[in-house]
């Protein structure tokens, strides 16, 4: 199943292309951003100049999550070739310091939406990750490919989010399966995994 194609498919698209793999989707799109100041400013062109764009498809969470990365390393002083892990002397502190640009990026998705009234798709890849089970046999299971997996911290695509879903594909059925839902009434992204 096409989580891009599912993208394409939504009203008036518009593309943030961060890892480059809409090639065979008619679709327009933004240049693929190299850095994490190259995604704000198409967002920041969303918000404010003229189209008639519908929905904005961002283009993977985890490709923009390893330009997030390199942004938080970069302003911390380090070198190219040093680590998320590397910031602030490690600790975890480079993660937290992702956290702060995660917020950065969504309050300028949440500026597109509001000013705009447009969609918000956040495509990502899955991953399988293992649960430990106190109470039996330890399990498998479908996991958002970021940090964190699907843990859920205010300022994440995985907190924010309205619905995660999963685009499934069991030998000739395939469908989408909703593997969290938060319904509120409120209109967030929604991110397919």
């Amino acid at each position: 199943v096409g989580k891009t194609t599912l993208g394409a498919d939504a009203p008036k698209p518009i593309f943030l292309d961060i890892e480059n793999g809409t090639a065979r989707v008619n679709a327009t799109r933004f240049p693929v951003p190299e850095s994490f100041e190259d995604v704000l400013d198409a967002l920041a062109e969303l918000a404010t100049g003229k189209h008639d764009f519908e929905t904005l498809v961002v283009d993977s969470l985890d490709r923009l999550e390893s330009l997030i990365w390199k942004h938080v390393v970069k302003a911390s002083g380090l070198s190219e070739s040093c680590s998320i892990e590397d910031v602030g002397q490690g600790f975890g502190r480079g993660y937290v310091a992702a956290i702060d640009q995660w917020r950065r990026f969504l309050g300028e998705v949440e500026r597109v939406r509001m000013q705009r009234g447009m969609r918000v798709i956040f495509v990502a890849h899955a991953t399988m990750k293992t649960v430990s089970n106190p109470e039996g046999p330890d399990y498998d299971r479908f996991a958002i490919k970021l940090h964190g997996g699907n843990k859920s911290f205010p300022g994440t695509p995985q907190h924010e989010s309205e619905l995660l879903m999963d685009a499934l594909c069991s030998g000739t059925l395939c469908g989408l399966t909703a593997c969290r839902a938060i319904s509120e009434g409120v209109d967030l992204p929604l991110a397919a995994v």
